[in-house]
């Protein structure tokens, strides 16, 4: 498993750039013994072991595509090496998200190699562009059951395995991406014409957001609402704008469209301003709404997960995620979804990636004995 990951460590794979990850990820399922290893009309790789008995098939999810590695004077080793060092493994994608890809399918290949089969079917899902909105796992899931080289496959629950340090994950919130447009008119900066220069009115907005009250969810926290990129349509130093575009990412509980307007004409009342939102599961050039999702802790998957990982790890509690996943996806059709994967999920697209081969190694143990039951 460390020399695969190191492997694809060294593979890069930026979002739209994931086909030789993906056909070095099918040779491998094949190499292995897999029942079925394919790269599907998206790109996404997928590889099916059968299970002892018929029915539903656990779907284990995660992706190829990684972000840019920014600046790479700022890493401690090259972000393509894949260097192991002192019990890390180091590199851009490490932990997000090519370190739980190889636990999974490692924990796979475990039971294959010991003769062993799951209790049902097992799906290994690694679709394309996670970190661009989650085209491939929405145009997986457009039509189920699930077309596979061996027929047709029910999907009955699926193990997210974004880095979570092995906790269980019960969701995270939805993201909402929106720009407010604030209106004024251009004019010499000697001028002085606070009335008709937009940064007031944007200076007005601004501090009514950081006053306003978000909803807080029992389980997946407080909303946030945080401004992003900036941009005013003048590159002149003595020139006022006429428009400032400001974007804003959201990141939702309770919140559905008509809350998020709701919202935001009460943030922009009175102010000479504009603003593009969305509904549920649409989007736009500058924008996007897509939900996030929650199991509730007492549902039949987080409990027979958790009641292995615990026997196996000891006790822990719950989480959720500060980020998104492409969970949201099977959510949206109706399949259980529990996450649980190795690393730490604050070292995610920053350039200190990397992740403990001792939460590799447990975290196979605990998957092997889960996919088993």
């Amino acid at each position: 498993m460390i020399a695969f990951l190191q492997e694809i460590l060294r593979c890069e794979s930026r979002t739209y750039h994931e086909q030789a990850l993906a056909n070095r990820l099918v040779l491998e399922m094949q190499q292995q013994g897999f029942d079925a290893a394919w790269i599907d009309q998206t790109g996404n790789a997928l590889g099916l072991v059968r299970g002892r008995e018929r029915g539903a098939a656990t779907m284990l999810l995660t992706h190829l595509d990684h972000i840019d590695v920014g600046d790479t004077a700022l890493w401690k080793h090259p972000p393509f090496a894949g260097v192991l060092e002192d019990g890390e493994i180091h590199g851009r994608g490490a932990v997000d998200i090519k370190g739980p890809l190889a636990a999974q399918l490692f924990a796979l290949i475990g039971l294959i190699k010991a003769g062993q089969r799951p209790k049902h079917d097992v799906l290994l899902c690694c679709p394309v562009e996670e970190e661009e909105g989650g085209r491939g796992m929405e145009e997986l899931l457009a039509k189920l059951p699930l077309e596979t080289p061996l027929g047709l496959l029910e999907i009955g629950a699926c193990v997210v395995g974004e880095p979570s340090g092995n906790r269980i994950m019960l969701g995270h919130r939805g993201v909402c991406r929106c720009t407010v447009r604030f209106h004024g008119r251009a004019h010499h900066a000697s001028l002085g014409l606070h009335a008709e220069n937009p940064h007031f009115a944007y200076a007005v907005f601004l501090e009514r957001l950081k006053n306003l009250e978000l909803p807080n969810h029992p389980i997946l926290g407080r909303s946030s609402i945080s401004p992003t990129t900036i941009h005013a349509d003048t590159s002149s130093n003595n020139l006022t704008p006429n428009t400032i575009t400001l974007t804003l990412d959201w990141r939702t509980t309770f919140e559905d469209g008509a809350a998020v307007r709701r919202i935001l004409e009460q943030l922009l009342e009175g102010l000479p301003a504009t603003f593009v939102s969305y509904d549920d599961w649409t989007g736009g050039a500058d924008g996007v709404k897509n939900p996030g999702f929650i199991t509730e802790p007492n549902h039949p998957l987080v409990q027979a997960l958790h009641q292995t990982r615990d026997s196996l790890l000891g006790a822990s509690k719950t989480g959720i995620w500060q980020f998104a996943t492409d969970g949201r996806w099977a959510h949206k059709v109706g399949i259980p979804c529990v996450g649980f994967g190795p690393g730490a999920e604050n070292l995610a697209h920053t350039t200190l990636e990397r992740i403990s081969v001792q939460q590799l190694e447990e975290h196979v143990m605990v998957l092997k004995q889960f996919l088993l039951e």
